[in-house]
């Protein structure tokens, strides 16, 4: 079997005030959650190497997190032939002028496989939430917030190609590289049934963050609900 090693935290803040008839609660929690796999399964494919290769371009590796995107670092692109001769040996990649300019890990002065390492997990490891609740006379208010910390989730043709088997992606590529546009967020665009050679890379995942709200306000008037009547079960009848 495989083994994974875990730590969490968590808190929690609650408040509570009035002000004459105004009533207000407020409360927040945040938790943190960290895996790590420790020990693959020998028995399984991959398992003797320390690594298994998962089909959305992931892994379950010793000492990375699980479900972990496995791609190299990229440190910008390349502006011109001066940086592209000057950095790390790209040949293996194909790169030219325009291409993401990846991180040399292992410092052998080559990019190769053995560069790649755990560049994203699409599993939150940060959750929180907030609440905000208020009353004053026969009006109540309720907002509760959730959310998630930063994940990334790793994009099919629409991030490889810019011209994915005829699918319009052209406003995803508009900021791409060109001599006129070194600042751009994606590298150069190609032709071809090839991925890039920018890919996998950093800056082919996507950072994906959510903030989710639900604000509840109850009207209510206690004589008509019948709520705080004399005697009996009364309520909501």
């Amino acid at each position: 079997r495989s083994t994974l090693s875990s730590s969490s935290a968590a808190s929690d803040v609650y408040k509570r005030q009035e002000f004459g008839e105004l009533k207000v609660q407020l409360g927040a929690n945040i938790s943190k959650a960290e895996n790590l796999v420790t020990d693959l399964n020998p028995g399984i494919d991959g398992g003797d190497s320390d690594r298994v290769f998962l089909g959305n371009g992931a892994i379950l590796g010793e000492g990375y997190r699980p479900g972990a995107y496995w791609g190299f670092l990229s440190d910008g692109i390349f502006n011109d032939a001066a940086e592209l001769a000057a950095a790390p040996d790209h040949s293996l990649m194909g790169s030219d002028v325009g291409d993401v300019k990846f991180i040399d890990l292992d410092g052998d002065g080559d990019i190769d496989l053995d560069d790649r390492t755990d560049i994203g997990v699409d599993v939150p490891e940060i959750t929180y939430g907030f609440n905000v609740f208020a009353s004053y006379q026969n009006f109540d208010l309720a907002a509760i917030f959730q959310g998630i910390g930063t994940t990334s989730f790793q994009g099919t043709f629409e991030l490889f190609k810019p011209d994915a088997g005829g699918y319009a992606t052209a406003n995803l590529w508009a900021d791409n590289w060109t001599p006129a546009n070194p600042n751009a967020s994606l590298p150069r665009v190609w032709a071809g049934q090839g991925a890039s050679p920018s890919a996998v890379s950093y800056t082919h995942l996507r950072a994906h963050e959510t903030l989710r709200y639900l604000v509840f306000r109850l009207l209510h008037e206690k004589k008509k609900l019948g709520v705080g009547g004399g005697g009996g079960g009364g309520g909501w009848g």
